[in-house]
């Protein structure tokens, strides 16, 4: 009787694994090339684009959104290191009501990470500073991130895998995802104090202090 009962529970364990697995033809994924040499790939999940370079457009409910670019520049004081990075996405291609909602429904998220480098990073996430800047004029959207201000960085950037990825939600189907990989060779300084980038950064800084003083204020 024993050995009746274990055959059953091995027999049914080994049902459960078999209708747990997913099928090859449900985890498959399929590879591909658009007419700009960007691989695609999609599967269950998402349908992920990898530019060569940016811009590069992306598929927001069959309308597009423009994934700009990325900048990145880096500081050195008292001997630490910070890293800058500053994206530009271009929402100028959707109509009125679709750049209305895109918002409200919060359908475009957008990280930079960072892997690798003399700082040794394990896919680290960097910090968004302040909220987005959104110019209404020109429908563009601007981000500023910077390194963890917890943590030192004893050496520079140069060659650290920066990875910018944009996710645009769709009304019907998985999402939209572009992954993309800017040379790293050699990260300039910071720019001019007159130039734009400089100065976006600054007020960047700026938000984020304010908002950690109105923080401390609650406490």
């Amino acid at each position: 009787m024993k050995r009746f009962l274990l055959i059953v529970l091995v027999v049914l364990s080994l049902l459960l694994t078999a209708c747990g697995s997913s099928s090859p033809a449900s985890s498959a994924s399929a590879t591909s090339t658009d007419a700009y040499g960007n691989r695609i790939i999609k599967s269950q999940h998402d349908i992920a684009v990898y530019p060569k370079e940016l811009p590069c457009y992306l598929t927001y409910n069959d309308e597009a959104v423009i994934v700009k670019d990325i900048r990145l520049y880096q500081m050195e004081a008292n001997y630490e290191h910070t890293l800058f990075a500053i994206v530009e996405i271009d929402l100028s291609e959707l109509s009125d009501k679709s750049y209305h909602w895109i918002f409200e429904d919060k359908d475009l998220s957008y990280n930079v990470y960072l892997d690798g480098g003399k700082n040794k990073f394990d896919f680290a996430t960097m910090g968004q500073l302040g909220a987005p800047t959104s110019y209404t004029d020109t429908k563009c959207l601007k981000i500023c991130w910077a390194t963890s201000f917890f943590d030192k960085y004893k050496e520079d950037f140069d060659g650290t895998e920066v990875v910018l990825s944009v996710f645009a939600e769709q009304e019907e189907g998985v999402p939209y995802h572009i992954s993309f990989r800017p040379n790293t060779d050699t990260i300039p300084g910071l720019p001019p104090e007159s130039d734009e980038d400089y100065q976006f950064i600054g007020k960047k800084l700026q938000d984020e202090k304010r908002s950690w003083e109105g923080f401390d204020n609650r406490k």
